[in-house]
């Protein structure tokens, strides 16, 4: 007997359009391994069912008579059929509540289920997963946000060019058209409302590696997490004329003052690699002035012949240009407007120990996260933008809460504008995630005075993006990414004998690991999940 794989259609969200197996891995099935692919018609499926026709797979409704059937999405009660071995993203292993009908439906069905979650290699690290292209469709999504939020608050911005990942025909062409938006970034500026405009990625994994497939395109420099505040930082005073100027970050420039006592008529400087510290007192008649770089530049000029007339800072790291003319005062003065600012926050900016004084330790942390604290709130008023890209579970510390949230809009309306919450676990790591999204309607504004949302981005508050199935929206590239990692494991599952004891059942070990279900009961590694379980069904 021919042995034979199961698509069954995605029928979760109408936006779901993605499928575990392509027309091209179909025909390599076929004619490599001797395998029948039978797909479940589908009309909203990215591939038509002309394209699995003539690559040798058979459409049809029935598919009964395949020991194991693929999905990508959760599988509705009703579709489950006795004994037979589901393969597809459970959202289990939590003990997720709103899963729990779910599994126990398919315990008291005797089915087995495979979780591609769990599909690991002998280290723990995960093998079939959309989570680049999750990255990116949800970049993509943050800044088309990003775009309608400052149009409704009336500023005119490059962001509105963009449109919604899921109207590209691929990730070439939105690719394209973020760097024409960059382009245009770097040619006429970014509005004055927005300088310095600070994009923060929590995370460094795959989903952060698509994240930055994105932002990459745009003129960006790269900052470290501690140098947010210097970023945001930047004061003038004329209560005395030209009196006091100052620029303070916690990386790079540190301090710089001057004073109009004496006749100081220019001071400049510039460097490629960053200047840590410039002063000058006036103690003595500013005749004293030095500074110390990693570079050894050691000269720095000035001349008092026409007054204090000219202060100009450039450098090709750190703000581009701060200048200011005394010939109508001090009434000029302005931040870079070319680029974007984008920091990498990892597990030691998130959360710190509870020991006064003791370093961070990133084994310590997983080990025992409940010796750790949440640190991640000094960084939110320097953000315009949060994206996250973290796993999260309920042991470790929120990036975002309500509290904080309704604190720093009681003081006023803060700098974070938009959180791009592609990780979307509800009540998670960004607390004000109160629902899933889809594609038709991403955004909400969540309002941290009353605790309501409102769908879009128009409202008091800070929009989120949530969209729980963002692969679907780059639906042909990330299904044939998928496709093609899952191929080699392909003809294992369509051999394996799903009747045999789990002892006995001849799986690779990367799948093995991903049963989370064998024959109506949980596998050792998942007995933990019986205390979510809901009381047993009759089928």
């Amino acid at each position: 007997m021919q042995r034979c794989i199961g698509v069954r259609r995605e029928d979760k969200s109408q936006w779901e359009r993605r499928t575990p197996i392509t027309p091209t891995v179909a025909r390599t099935l076929a004619e490599q391994h001797g395998i029948q692919v039978v797909v479940q018609p589908a009309s909203q499926r990215a591939f038509s069912a002309a394209e699995f026709d003539a690559a040798g797979a058979r459409v049809q409704e029935d598919l009964s008579g395949c020991p194991v059937v693929l999905g990508i999405k959760e599988v509705p009660k009703s579709a489950f059929l006795p004994d037979q071995a589901y393969v597809f993203f459970a959202h289990v292993i939590k003990g997720q509540p709103f899963n729990m009908p779910m599994l126990q439906r398919m315990l008291d069905l005797g089915c087995t289920l495979i979780d591609y979650e769990k599909v690991t290699d002998d280290a723990g690290r995960r093998l079939i997963f959309f989570g680049w292209h999750a990255g990116v469709a949800g970049m993509l999504e943050t800044l088309w946000a990003l775009g309608r939020r400052l149009a409704w608050q009336g500023i005119a911005n490059p962001f509105t060019a963009l449109r919604r990942a899921y109207d590209y025909h691929d990730i070439a062409e939105a690719k394209a058209a973020v760097q024409q938006v960059g382009e245009a970034i770097a040619r006429a500026g970014l509005p004055a409302e927005l300088v310095p405009l600070t994009i923060g990625v929590a995370g460094y994994g795959n989903v952060a590696r698509g994240v930055w497939e994105i932002l990459d395109l745009l003129p960006v420099q790269r900052v470290e997490p501690g140098e947010l505040r210097g970023l945001d930082t930047l004061r003038y005073s004329t209560d005395e004329g030209l009196d006091t100027l100052r620029y303070s970050t916690d990386q790079g420039l540190d301090t710089l003052r001057y004073s109009t006592d004496q006749g100081l008529d220019t001071l400049g400087y510039s460097t490629d690699e960053g200047l840590d510290t410039l002063r000058y007192s006036t103690d003595e008649g500013l005749d004293t002035l030095g500074y110390s770089t990693d570079q050894g530049l050691d000269t720095l000029g000035y001349s008092t012949d026409q007054g204090l007339d000219t202060l100009r800072y450039s450098t090709d790291q750190g703000l581009d240009t701060l200048r200011y003319s005394t010939d109508r005062g001090l009434d000029t003065l302005r931040y870079s407007t070319d680029r974007i600012y984008v920091t990498t926050f990892r597990e030691e900016h998130m959360a710190a120990p509870l020991v006064a004084g003791a370093a961070f330790d990133l084994q310590n942390y997983y080990a025992t996260p409940q010796a750790y604290r949440a640190d991640f709130e000094q960084y939110l008023p320097h953000l315009s933008v949060l994206v996250n890209a973290i796993y999260w579970d309920p042991r470790y510390p929120r990036l975002v809460t309500k509290e904080y949230l309704r604190q720093a809009w009681t003081a006023g309306e803060p700098k974070l504008r938009v959180i791009g919450d592609i990780s979307c676990d509800i009540d998670g790591a960004i607390e004000c995630t109160v629902k899933g999204t889809e594609p038709g309607e991403p955004n909400f504004v969540y309002n941290p005075a009353t605790g309501q949302i409102a769908d879009g981005v128009a409202g008091e508050g800070v929009v989120v993006m949530a969209v729980d199935i963002l692969p679907s929206e780059l639906p042909r590239d990330a299904s044939e990414y998928f496709s093609g990692v899952l191929l080699p494991y392909a003809p294992a599952l369509a051999a394996a004998d799903y009747t045999a004891s789990f002892d006995d059942l001849a799986l690779p070990p990367e799948i093995k690991r991903a049963v989370i279900v064998h024959r109506g009961k949980l596998t050792p590694a998942y007995g933990y999940l019986a205390q979510h379980l809901i009381s047993p069904e009759t089928p």
